[in-house]
């Protein structure tokens, strides 16, 4: 007879990444079919920092939550359920949101970057272009 009672333990390798200033994107493994007592129906995903607690439900190994504070410390804890209840919450792992238009400095500072590579690539040719050499069109 198959009794169905609440996980034995909790989702492991919990995962998190920075995905805008005000979200992030969480990964976790699946139970192991042998602690998970049952079927797994959702799983609960809280993100807590001094002022708040977020909660949002997954069904899949991962979620993207947002509605985040900018520049904040998240501790965030992932836990399975089945149908009886939830199981326990794994060991939290701490992520800082980026501060707004961090984004948008980094993208320019990686576009800077490729144009140096690019201008010290062509400047390494440039021994190959002379001023007699003619370009037919």
């Amino acid at each position: 007879m198959f009794i169905t009672i609440v996980p034995d333990d909790f989702p492991a390798m919990v995962n998190a990444s920075v995905t805008s200033s005000r979200s992030v994107h969480v990964q976790w493994n699946m139970i192991p079919h042998i602690f998970q007592n049952g079927i797994i129906t959702k799983y609960e995903v809280t993100l807590s920092t001094n002022d708040e607690n977020i909660t949002e439900e997954a069904v899949e190994l991962n979620i993207t939550v947002g509605g985040l504070i900018p520049h904040t410390s998240y501790n965030i804890t992932v836990r399975a359920f089945t149908r009886i209840g939830p199981g326990p919450s794994s060991t939290p792992i701490v992520i800082i949101t980026i501060q707004d238009g961090m984004m948008i400095v980094n993208i320019v500072k990686l576009l800077l970057y490729f144009i140096i590579i690019y201008y010290h690539f062509i400047c390494s040719s440039w021994p190959y272009f002379t001023a007699s050499t003619t370009f037919e069109f």
